[in-house]
């Protein structure tokens, strides 16, 4: 199951998915895992501008 939405795999389909797992049976479906990494990589831009 993803971490952040509804989208739920079996175990045998995530094999085939476009599915990162994180622990165990969870983890994130690609679409949250690109929102995320978006995220991650704006607040990692904002602490390297220099004022």
């Amino acid at each position: 199951m993803c971490y952040t939405c509804t989208y739920s795999l079996c175990k045998g389909c995530t094999k085939d998915a476009d599915f990162v797992c994180v622990r165990d049976n969870k983890g994130m479906c690609g679409i949250c895992m690109r929102t995320i990494m978006l995220i991650e990589k704006s607040a990692q831009g904002n602490k390297e501008m220099v004022c």
